[in-house]
């Protein structure tokens, strides 16, 4: 499952994001990936079945935090009905994709675009996304010394998160535009094959609702 601070920090998106990890046993964990439980009545669904062994409710939730130069920052999510509480998605200051293998991550744009300072392994299409040093951090795949020093230098620099996050959007929008792209490709093939009308960029329509 791949997702970016869009998703994250959207509470109603990321809620719906869920994961169900099974031991094949009839042991399994669940929640999604902000960390917020989306599914009730636990108890009632370990002993509605037979499975080759007891089954026991051992844990319903972990609560996760950090703390900083004496400050706590909670990690996880409840929803209350009336209120959300820790709001720990409101952290998602860095983004971070360790990875083996790579295109163009769809979910590194999403970040990107977003002023989420980023930090990727270099392989594949990802340094030509991201130039390392300009609006990102690079490492190499599987260093894992570089990736916690690329990590701490985030951390530590304030200055740097604030460039290579603004650098990052404006990189994003100007060479990742979608409608842009389509029409630069539309003429390139139309000069190559011969003739044709190219394609009219149509103004933005407002909807008046």
């Amino acid at each position: 499952m791949r997702l970016g601070a869009d998703v994250v920090k959207d509470v109603a998106l990321a809620s719906r994001r869920e994961w169900l990890l099974a031991d094949g046993l009839g042991g399994w964990a669940a929640s999604s990936v902000l960390g917020l439980n989306t599914r009730g009545g636990h108890g009632l669904l370990v002993t509605a079945a037979t499975p080759p062994y007891p089954r026991l409710v051992l844990l319903s939730r972990v609560e996760e935090a950090v703390t900083c130069d004496g400050v706590r920052y909670e990690l996880g999510t409840n929803d209350y009905g009336t209120a959300l509480h820790p709001r720990g998605f409101e952290h998602a200051d860095a983004f971070v994709l360790s990875s083996f293998a790579e295109g163009i991550p769809v979910v590194l744009m999403e970040a990107m675009a977003m002023e989420i300072p980023c930090i990727a392994n270099y392989i594949a299409g990802i340094p030509e996304l991201l130039r390392d040093g300009i609006d990102g951090l690079l490492v190499p795949a599987s260093d894992e010394k570089g990736l916690a020093g690329a990590i701490a230098r985030l951390m530590d620099d304030p200055e740097l998160r604030l460039r290579l996050g603004r650098a990052s959007r404006t990189h994003v929008l100007e060479d990742y535009n979608l409608p842009h792209n389509i029409l630069a490709l539309d003429a390139i093939f139309r000069r190559r094959v011969g003739g044709g009308r190219e394609l009219q960029r149509e103004p933005a329509k407002l909807n008046a609702d």
